[in-house]
């Protein structure tokens, strides 16, 4: 089954944003799910996964209901009108993985981790949709010691792994069980912050808009196996860098497992599981990231406005 948050409007300004569940021929907004069923299920993702309905809907979805949205092609928003949001605004983390492919470390001349995950969070201020616009950030003087634009921003293709349950010290065997499904991102980073050292890894990834999450969330039944799935970097068009999850260094079986015994996982927390390598993206570009079966997300590049 597959999830979206799309944009609502009243005429031509955008006043909201609801979820949604796939068809073939757009998406079907569950509130007027709601309306025609008298089902009551939370129209917004983050609460339906918070409230555990995912897998009551996908049952539901399996005994039939995927035919019967298939023929509601009056409430269907169809995907040439779709403007989608961003799945939800406010995780309780978003927890990242950095230098998760051995060919994403050689580029900055490092040797990937091969005992602890190279882990860290991202605020939610910096969430933003498909096809919002990633900034090329301005750096204050304390940062660059110029005042001026950061030369080097890297755009990296991510897969997402979106928990569903809270669980805390679970076994990698069992991962799945606590998961609501699967999503893209694109995970960008200040590299000209990067270089000047680990303390600084904070900072180089905290920026507005660094973190484009979406726009489809798709259940684990989905899937045949989430390790074949191949992660692409597409910059501007062109193919930077693609592999299989299953050359991770940590996989997401055990990203998932191990962070579980340091911290609790709650519903609607993200991981975001590592590039197999970035794009530097500037002013003009647009960065793209590709996972088999997903629904792309695309952003453009600007430099950020300043006010």
């Amino acid at each position: 089954m597959r999830f979206a948050t799309i944009k609502t409007y009243a005429g031509n300004i955008a006043v909201g944003e609801t979820a949604g569940i796939l068809t073939s021929n757009g998406v079907v907004p569950v509130k007027s799910v709601n309306d025609l069923k008298k089902t009551h299920w939370s129209t917004d993702l983050f609460s339906m996964i918070c409230k555990d309905e995912i897998p009551v809907i996908n049952e539901w979805y399996k005994s039939g209901g995927k035919e019967e949205l298939e023929a509601l092609t009056k409430i269907t928003v169809p995907f040439d009108k779709v403007n989608y949001a961003p799945l939800y605004r406010n995780p309780g983390k978003i927890f990242c993985i950095g230098l998760n492919y051995q060919a994403e470390a050689d580029t900055i001349n490092d040797t990937a981790a091969a005992d602890l995950p190279g882990s860290f969070y991202k605020p939610a201020t910096s969430i933003i949709e498909a096809g919002g616009t990633i900034s090329i950030p301005f750096l204050p003087e304390e940062v660059d010691n110029s005042g001026d634009y950061a030369k080097e921003v890297d755009g990296e293709a991510e897969l997402v792994v979106i928990m569903g349950k809270e669980c805390k010290n679970i076994e990698r065997e069992h991962w799945l069980d606590y998961v609501a499904g699967f999503t893209t991102s694109i995970e960008s980073t200040v590299i000209d912050v990067f270089n000047k050292g680990l303390r600084k890894l904070c900072i180089s990834k905290i920026y507005d808009s660094h973190f484009a999450f979406g726009p489809v969330m798709v259940t684990p039944d989905e899937i045949d196996d989430v390790m074949k799935l191949k992660v692409r970097t597409i910059h501007n068009g062109k193919l930077e860098a693609e592999d299989y999850v299953g050359n991770m260094i940590f996989t997401p079986d055990y990203l998932v497992s191990f962070h579980s015994k340091i911290m609790r996982w709650m519903p609607g927390d993200v991981i975001s599981t590592g590039t197999p390598k970035g794009a530097i993206i500037f002013d003009g570009d647009t960065v793209t990231t590709e996972i088999d079966g997903f629904v792309p997300i695309t952003c453009p590049v600007a430099k950020e406005k300043r006010v």
